[in-house]
Protein backbone atom coordinates (compact mmCIF):
# COMPACT_ATOMS: atom_id res chain seq x y z
CA UNK A 1 0.00 0.00 0.00
CA UNK A 2 2.72 2.04 0.82
CA UNK A 3 4.76 1.19 -2.66
CA UNK A 4 1.35 1.71 -3.98
CA UNK A 5 1.14 6.03 -2.55
CA UNK A 6 4.47 6.35 -3.19
CA UNK A 7 4.46 5.28 -7.21
CA UNK A 8 0.89 8.01 -7.22
CA UNK A 9 2.47 10.91 -5.83
CA UNK A 10 5.34 10.35 -7.86
CA UNK A 11 3.50 10.08 -10.99
CA UNK A 12 0.98 13.54 -9.66
CA UNK A 13 4.29 15.15 -9.03
CA UNK A 14 5.66 14.24 -12.73
CA UNK A 15 2.23 15.34 -14.05
CA UNK A 16 2.20 18.73 -12.53
CA UNK A 17 6.01 18.88 -14.19
CA UNK A 18 4.87 18.42 -17.31
CA UNK A 19 1.78 20.73 -16.88
CA UNK A 20 4.01 23.27 -15.83
CA UNK A 21 6.47 23.05 -18.73
CA UNK A 22 3.27 22.88 -21.19
CA UNK A 23 1.46 26.20 -19.65
CA UNK A 24 3.41 28.04 -17.43
CA UNK A 25 7.16 28.27 -19.59
CA UNK A 26 5.07 29.98 -22.68
CA UNK A 27 3.45 32.35 -21.20
CA UNK A 28 6.62 33.60 -19.22
CA UNK A 29 8.29 33.66 -22.78
CA UNK A 30 5.18 35.64 -23.52
CA UNK A 31 5.24 38.20 -20.42
CA UNK A 32 9.27 38.64 -21.42
CA UNK A 33 8.89 39.26 -25.12
CA UNK A 34 5.37 41.68 -23.99
CA UNK A 35 8.12 43.29 -21.49
CA UNK A 36 10.55 44.07 -24.57
CA UNK A 37 7.75 44.81 -26.79
CA UNK A 38 6.54 47.34 -24.13
CA UNK A 39 9.99 49.11 -23.44
CA UNK A 40 10.29 49.46 -27.24
CA UNK A 41 6.88 51.11 -27.51
CA UNK A 42 7.59 53.41 -24.58
CA UNK A 43 10.81 54.31 -26.40
CA UNK A 44 9.17 55.46 -29.52
CA UNK A 45 6.74 57.29 -27.44
CA UNK A 46 9.83 59.30 -26.29
CA UNK A 47 11.15 59.69 -29.67
CA UNK A 48 7.72 61.23 -30.69
CA UNK A 49 7.20 63.36 -27.52
CA UNK A 50 10.99 64.61 -28.43
CA UNK A 51 10.34 65.33 -32.24
CA UNK A 52 6.78 67.00 -30.94
CA UNK A 53 8.59 69.52 -28.95
CA UNK A 54 11.34 69.61 -31.80
CA UNK A 55 7.87 71.16 -34.19
CA UNK A 56 6.31 72.83 -31.48
CA UNK A 57 9.46 75.01 -30.65
CA UNK A 58 9.78 75.55 -34.57
CA UNK A 59 6.35 76.60 -34.81
CA UNK A 60 6.46 78.94 -32.13
CA UNK A 61 9.57 80.52 -33.74
CA UNK A 62 7.41 81.07 -36.64
CA UNK A 63 4.76 82.56 -34.73
CA UNK A 64 7.15 84.99 -33.08
CA UNK A 65 9.09 85.90 -36.53
CA UNK A 66 5.39 86.53 -37.67
CA UNK A 67 4.15 88.36 -35.09
CA UNK A 68 7.11 90.26 -34.91
CA UNK A 69 7.04 91.42 -38.72
CA UNK A 70 3.33 92.07 -38.69
CA UNK A 71 4.29 94.62 -35.40
CA UNK A 72 7.07 96.06 -37.57
CA UNK A 73 5.27 96.68 -40.32
CA UNK A 74 2.35 98.39 -38.07
CA UNK A 75 4.51 100.60 -36.47
CA UNK A 76 5.98 101.80 -39.61
CA UNK A 77 2.67 102.47 -41.71
CA UNK A 78 1.69 104.34 -38.47
CA UNK A 79 4.93 106.00 -38.35
CA UNK A 80 4.47 106.83 -42.16
CA UNK A 81 0.91 108.07 -41.35
CA UNK A 82 2.22 110.00 -38.50
CA UNK A 83 4.78 111.86 -40.64
CA UNK A 84 3.11 112.12 -44.25
CA UNK A 85 -0.40 112.05 -44.14
CA UNK A 86 -1.83 113.44 -40.61
CA UNK A 87 0.99 116.41 -41.17
CA UNK A 88 -0.28 116.85 -44.87
CA UNK A 89 -3.94 116.92 -43.70
CA UNK A 90 -2.76 119.37 -41.10
CA UNK A 91 -1.02 121.53 -43.51
CA UNK A 92 -4.45 121.56 -45.32
CA UNK A 93 -6.41 122.31 -42.52
CA UNK A 94 -4.12 125.26 -41.99
CA UNK A 95 -4.66 126.78 -45.35
CA UNK A 96 -7.98 126.49 -45.08
CA UNK A 97 -7.81 128.69 -41.47
CA UNK A 98 -5.32 131.17 -43.63
CA UNK A 99 -8.73 131.82 -46.31
CA UNK A 100 -10.69 132.78 -43.02
CA UNK A 101 -8.28 135.79 -42.39
CA UNK A 102 -9.75 137.21 -45.89
CA UNK A 103 -13.06 139.36 -46.26
CA UNK A 104 -15.64 135.93 -47.19
CA UNK A 105 -19.11 135.77 -48.07
CA UNK A 106 -20.60 133.88 -44.67
CA UNK A 107 -21.55 130.68 -46.94
CA UNK A 108 -17.86 130.18 -47.88
CA UNK A 109 -16.75 130.56 -44.52
CA UNK A 110 -18.93 128.11 -43.18
CA UNK A 111 -18.05 125.88 -45.86
CA UNK A 112 -14.37 126.51 -45.01
CA UNK A 113 -15.14 125.51 -41.01
CA UNK A 114 -17.04 122.75 -41.86
CA UNK A 115 -14.18 121.44 -43.76
CA UNK A 116 -12.09 122.26 -41.25
CA UNK A 117 -13.57 120.10 -38.36
CA UNK A 118 -14.00 117.12 -41.17
CA UNK A 119 -10.25 117.53 -41.30
CA UNK A 120 -10.10 117.49 -37.65
CA UNK A 121 -11.84 114.52 -37.58
CA UNK A 122 -9.81 112.35 -40.18
CA UNK A 123 -7.06 113.01 -38.31
CA UNK A 124 -8.54 111.37 -34.84
CA UNK A 125 -9.59 108.72 -36.76
CA UNK A 126 -5.50 107.93 -38.04
CA UNK A 127 -4.39 108.42 -34.81
CA UNK A 128 -7.20 106.38 -33.20
CA UNK A 129 -5.90 103.28 -35.41
CA UNK A 130 -2.01 103.71 -35.26
CA UNK A 131 -2.80 103.45 -31.77
CA UNK A 132 -5.62 100.49 -32.58
CA UNK A 133 -8.20 101.55 -30.50
CA UNK A 134 -12.15 102.45 -31.00
CA UNK A 135 -12.79 105.54 -32.23
CA UNK A 136 -15.50 108.09 -28.83
CA UNK A 137 -18.31 108.14 -31.35
CA UNK A 138 -18.53 104.04 -31.52
CA UNK A 139 -18.35 104.24 -27.90
CA UNK A 140 -21.10 106.78 -27.55
CA UNK A 141 -23.15 107.54 -30.18
CA UNK A 142 -26.12 104.83 -31.63
CA UNK A 143 -25.64 104.23 -35.20
CA UNK A 144 -28.85 105.68 -36.16
CA UNK A 145 -27.30 108.85 -34.64
CA UNK A 146 -24.04 108.27 -36.68
CA UNK A 147 -26.08 107.37 -39.72
CA UNK A 148 -27.89 111.18 -39.70
CA UNK A 149 -24.23 112.40 -39.05
CA UNK A 150 -22.84 111.44 -41.65
CA UNK A 151 -26.16 112.51 -44.09
CA UNK A 152 -25.55 115.88 -42.86
CA UNK A 153 -22.42 115.94 -43.86
CA UNK A 154 -23.07 115.42 -47.54
CA UNK A 155 -26.51 117.35 -47.94
CA UNK A 156 -24.87 121.08 -48.52
CA UNK A 157 -22.61 118.97 -50.97
CA UNK A 158 -24.42 116.53 -53.55
CA UNK A 159 -28.13 116.15 -53.19
CA UNK A 160 -30.69 118.63 -53.81
CA UNK A 161 -32.98 115.95 -51.71
CA UNK A 162 -31.74 113.64 -49.08
CA UNK A 163 -34.62 111.99 -46.83
CA UNK A 164 -33.66 110.17 -43.29
CA UNK A 165 -36.11 108.31 -41.33
CA UNK A 166 -36.36 106.14 -38.51
CA UNK A 167 -38.87 103.54 -37.88
CA UNK A 168 -40.06 101.57 -34.48
CA UNK A 169 -36.78 103.26 -32.43
CA UNK A 170 -38.33 102.29 -29.64
CA UNK A 171 -36.92 98.31 -30.60
CA UNK A 172 -33.70 99.76 -31.03
CA UNK A 173 -31.62 96.91 -29.37
CA UNK A 174 -27.65 97.69 -28.05
CA UNK A 175 -24.92 97.12 -30.31
CA UNK A 176 -21.23 96.57 -29.69
CA UNK A 177 -18.96 99.20 -30.80
CA UNK A 178 -16.55 96.80 -33.06
CA UNK A 179 -19.81 95.73 -34.59
CA UNK A 180 -21.58 99.33 -35.03
CA UNK A 181 -18.07 100.18 -36.70
CA UNK A 182 -18.28 97.32 -38.60
CA UNK A 183 -21.69 98.45 -39.68
CA UNK A 184 -21.28 102.70 -39.99
CA UNK A 185 -18.42 101.92 -42.56
CA UNK A 186 -20.99 99.58 -44.36
CA UNK A 187 -23.65 101.90 -44.68
CA UNK A 188 -20.88 104.77 -44.99
CA UNK A 189 -19.83 102.83 -48.55
CA UNK A 190 -23.63 102.33 -49.68
CA UNK A 191 -24.09 105.72 -49.30
CA UNK A 192 -21.24 107.21 -50.50
CA UNK A 193 -21.32 104.99 -53.45
CA UNK A 194 -24.97 106.17 -54.48
CA UNK A 195 -23.41 109.88 -54.32
CA UNK A 196 -20.63 108.82 -56.57
CA UNK A 197 -22.33 106.79 -59.16
CA UNK A 198 -26.14 106.87 -59.10
CA UNK A 199 -26.56 110.51 -60.78
CA UNK A 200 -29.63 110.37 -58.94
CA UNK A 201 -31.26 113.57 -57.48
CA UNK A 202 -33.05 111.66 -54.15
CA UNK A 203 -31.24 109.33 -51.92
CA UNK A 204 -33.46 108.05 -48.92
CA UNK A 205 -32.26 106.14 -45.71
CA UNK A 206 -34.50 104.17 -43.93
CA UNK A 207 -33.16 102.45 -40.23
CA UNK A 208 -36.24 99.87 -39.35
CA UNK A 209 -35.42 98.14 -35.91
CA UNK A 210 -37.15 94.93 -34.74
CA UNK A 211 -35.67 91.57 -34.19
CA UNK A 212 -32.85 93.00 -36.82
CA UNK A 213 -31.91 96.06 -37.76
CA UNK A 214 -32.15 96.43 -42.00
CA UNK A 215 -30.36 100.27 -42.90
CA UNK A 216 -32.23 100.65 -46.33
CA UNK A 217 -30.39 102.92 -48.84
CA UNK A 218 -32.57 103.53 -52.12
CA UNK A 219 -32.18 106.62 -54.88
CA UNK A 220 -33.55 107.83 -58.05
CA UNK A 221 -30.12 107.34 -60.09
CA UNK A 222 -29.36 104.83 -63.22
CA UNK A 223 -29.41 101.73 -60.92
CA UNK A 224 -26.89 98.64 -60.78
CA UNK A 225 -25.35 98.06 -63.74
CA UNK A 226 -24.54 94.70 -65.37
CA UNK A 227 -21.03 95.89 -66.12
CA UNK A 228 -19.75 96.62 -62.52
CA UNK A 229 -17.10 94.99 -61.43
CA UNK A 230 -16.39 93.78 -57.94
CA UNK A 231 -13.60 96.18 -57.01
CA UNK A 232 -11.80 97.09 -53.34
CA UNK A 233 -14.70 98.55 -52.19
CA UNK A 234 -17.15 96.03 -52.68
CA UNK A 235 -14.43 93.41 -51.25
CA UNK A 236 -13.98 94.99 -48.31
CA UNK A 237 -18.02 95.11 -47.76
CA UNK A 238 -18.41 91.68 -48.01
CA UNK A 239 -15.39 91.04 -45.51
CA UNK A 240 -17.38 93.20 -42.96
CA UNK A 241 -20.58 92.16 -43.55
CA UNK A 242 -19.01 88.33 -43.06
CA UNK A 243 -17.35 89.41 -39.90
CA UNK A 244 -20.23 90.73 -37.99
CA UNK A 245 -23.02 88.12 -39.44
CA UNK A 246 -24.61 91.19 -41.67
CA UNK A 247 -26.53 90.20 -44.99
CA UNK A 248 -25.92 93.23 -47.99
CA UNK A 249 -29.03 92.65 -50.31
CA UNK A 250 -29.70 94.30 -54.14
CA UNK A 251 -33.56 94.53 -54.17
CA UNK A 252 -34.59 94.87 -57.64
CA UNK A 253 -36.65 97.91 -58.88
CA UNK A 254 -37.68 100.01 -61.97
CA UNK A 255 -35.67 103.23 -62.03
CA UNK A 256 -32.59 103.87 -59.31
CA UNK A 257 -31.53 101.51 -57.44
CA UNK A 258 -31.92 99.85 -53.69
CA UNK A 259 -29.74 98.26 -51.27
CA UNK A 260 -30.56 96.75 -47.59
CA UNK A 261 -28.00 95.96 -44.63
CA UNK A 262 -29.55 93.45 -42.90
CA UNK A 263 -28.18 92.81 -38.92
CA UNK A 264 -30.05 89.82 -37.24
CA UNK A 265 -30.76 90.77 -33.50
CA UNK A 266 -30.01 87.15 -32.52
CA UNK A 267 -26.68 87.17 -34.10
CA UNK A 268 -25.01 89.76 -32.38
CA UNK A 269 -23.95 87.91 -29.03
CA UNK A 270 -21.14 86.08 -31.28
CA UNK A 271 -19.63 89.22 -32.24
CA UNK A 272 -19.70 91.13 -29.20
CA UNK A 273 -16.13 90.26 -28.32
CA UNK A 274 -14.78 91.01 -31.67
CA UNK A 275 -10.82 92.93 -31.27
CA UNK A 276 -10.52 96.28 -32.24
CA UNK A 277 -8.09 95.51 -34.96
CA UNK A 278 -10.41 93.79 -36.65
Amino acid sequence: MFLILCAFSVIASFALLLFWLKEFRPLKRRNVYLEKLNENLLSQISEKEIVLERYKSKREDILNVVESTITNERNRIAYELHDDTIQRLLAIRFRLERLTWYSLPDQIEIEINSLRNELNDIVKGIRYLINKETQAQFENETITQLIEKLLTKFKPIFFPKISFTTYNAESEFAISPNVKKELFHLAQEVIQNSVKHSAGTELTVNVLWGERLTIDVSDNGIGFLSSDKEGIGRRTMNERAKRIGVTIKNVKRIGGAQIQIILPKADLNQFVSMSVGN
